[in-house]
């Protein structure tokens, strides 16, 4: 019964995608094909990345080299399994109880169950199809160096999928009893902030293992065991991560009984624990979506905003419009724990941002001033993904309320400028932070630190202009996931017009450094009004790309319909 209910719910979705490819826009088909591009890169990249670090440890001698590899395989299995225990927990939250087509699929004449099974099928590939596609790369290597047959591919296909199950099952299981508890939409919150949290722990315990130590030339058999030590992790015989640990090491060592056995008890395990997850979902699933859809009357607008609060500020003439948009922005962003967890995972990036500074093995004048400069460039790269993922999203976010700004005696300019002050102080102040503390840690001179300092300025400038001016350009006001909006195709054009900008700024500005750098090394002067020229260069490029991104997107509001 379940078989021919569920059938036609998977026939309908793969019809859906396919008439999605068919009916692509010119942006349509050019964001996918660069998302195409982007992901081969990094498949390559990760492919040689991998290949590299176990062809060193399978040189290493048997003992030591079979060692590592294992503690490597529960590494990686260990961090897959926590990936997608998090992941399906979210992703479920937001397939099963948040998704816009539940209202449909409810109100057709398929078994509650039946529903059930299509959602957790959606949810399971939503969440495994990134583990699997950089996890390939890693097991190609692997049987590479290793020599392995065919057969052993489709081994590790056929413990993915079990793998990826359980994981989907205890998510997915988890999920249905938070919503009994708490609202749908403050846990999807929630998770998220403690999915950020495990991000940036894992993060820390990657990078302060300095795993770079074992690729030097003088690696002793100590520092090899310290990092063995550091790679420890839970093996208990009842997670997952261990039974494919020892599938795998089975296969290595040509025991393929031993994986069969691990097999069986993958699908074996899956399967129950699967019926498991569909029984307790026929008794409490159907009324956990019910229970969303009551508490989730204005699911269009941003979390924590209902109309009636927007019109009161939008219409109070006592402040001041920008003031009273700067008071909203700041009480959406302490409402959402969503940021919050963006927040903290930036902190972690930047401890180790500093970390990488001050182990760089550097003591002369020259290398300090010249990684000041290349980390100039690295920060306006920083600046440009955090923008595409904070300021290019601004406008967007209002949602379906937009149309209560634009019905409202709003003034385009000022709302505009508002929302610019609003990202470019904290933005500037983070980025101005980076540069001075990264140029302490080097010890560079005082002219690199004001010429990094007042050009950053000038990037922050930029990137917030053009960002702000894209967000009204290319507005998105209709998404399930606020990530879809920085994802669209006017995210990806800013993502580039900004990178192009940086490094336009980098090679403006290289002529000035390398006339400094000949005079402080090599005692000559080959400077002269074409250095002047080239920080005229930069100050005109900066307020070009941020004045007229800017005064568009005004001139775009002016026209705009919901």
């Amino acid at each position: 019964m379940t078989r021919l209910n569920l059938i036609p719910l998977l026939y309908i979705k793969i019809l859906s995608i396919k008439n999605n490819l068919k009916t692509l826009s010119k942006e349509g088909v050019f964001k996918f094909s660069f998302l195409l591009i982007v992901a081969f890169l990094f498949l390559v990249l990760d492919y040689f990345f991998f290949y590299r670090v176990i062809k060193y440890i399978f040189s290493l001698e048997d003992t030591i080299g079979s060692i590592l590899i294992l503690q490597l395989l529960r590494v990686i299995f260990i961090t897959f399994l926590s990936m997608l225990f998090f992941s399906n927990i979210i992703a479920s939250l937001s397939t099963l109880y948040i998704s816009s087509d539940l209202e449909l699929l409810m109100n057709l004449p398929v078994p509650s169950y039946s529903a059930f099974i299509f959602k957790f099928i959606q949810t399971l590939f939503n969440s495994s199809w990134m583990i699997a596609m950089f996890g390939f790369p890693i097991f190609l290597a692997l049987g590479r160096i290793y020599g392995m047959e065919l057969k052993f591919y489709f081994i590790l296909l056929f413990l993915f999928i079990p793998f990826a199950m359980l994981s989907a099952n205890a998510g997915i299981l988890i999920t249905m009893f938070l919503v009994r508890l708490f609202p749908v939409r403050k846990t999807y919150q929630i998770m998220t902030f403690l999915g950020g949290i495990f991000a940036i722990g894992l993060i820390f315990l990657i990078r302060f293992s300095e795993p770079e130590k074992l690729l030097g030339r003088k690696v002793t058999d100590d520092m090899i065991v310290s990092f063995l030590k550091s790679l420890e992790v839970p093996d208990y015989w009842f997670l997952p991560s261990t039974w494919a640990t020892e599938a795998i090491r089975y296969s290595l060592d040509g025991r393929y009984i031993g994986t069969y056995k691990m097999l069986w008890l993958f699908y074996a395990t899956s399967i129950i624990t699967f019926a498991v997850v569909v029984f307790i979902a026929s008794k409490i699933y159907f009324h956990g979506v019910i229970r969303s859809r009551e508490s989730n009357s204005f699911r269009l607008l941003p979390d924590g905003l209902k109309q009636n609060g927007i019109k009161e500020k939008v219409l109070r003439k006592n402040n001041s419009i920008r003031g009273n948009f700067l008071e909203k922005d700041i009480k959406l962003f302490l409402r959402d724990p969503t940021k919050w967890s963006q927040i903290f995972m930036l902190l972690g990036l930047v401890v180790i941002y500093f970390f990488n500074i001050y182990n760089l093995p550097l003591d002369t004048f020259f290398l300090k001033n010249l990684v000041s400069f290349m980390n100039l460039g690295l920060a306006g790269f920083v600046l440009s993904a955090l923008a595409v993922r904070f300021v290019y999203p601004a406008i967007s976010l209002e949602g379906q309320s937009m149309w209560i700004l634009i019905s409202g005696p709003v003034d385009y300019k000022s709302y505009i400028w508002g929302k610019f002050f609003i990202f470019f102080v904290p933005l500037l102040l983070i980025s101005e932070s980076l540069i001075v503390i990264s140029n302490l840690i080097l010890e560079v001179d005082s002219y690199m630190m004001l010429l990094s300092v007042v050009t950053m300025f000038f990037i922050t400038l930029a990137i917030v202009g053009l960002g702000v001016g894209f967000s009204a350009i290319y507005p998105k006001f209709r998404f399930e996931d606020p990530a879809q909006v920085s994802a669209s195709t006017g995210g990806i054009l800013f993502m580039i017009i900004s990178l192009v900008y940086v490094g336009l700024t980098i090679v403006l500005e290289a002529g000035p450094v390398y006339s400094y750098f000949n005079y402080k090394v090599f005692y000559r002067n080959v400077g002269g009004m074409w250095v002047y020229f080239s920080y005229l260069g930069i100050v005109i490029l900066s307020i070009i790309t941020a004045y007229f991104p800017l005064r568009a997107g005004m001139k775009r509001l002016e026209k705009i319909e919901i």
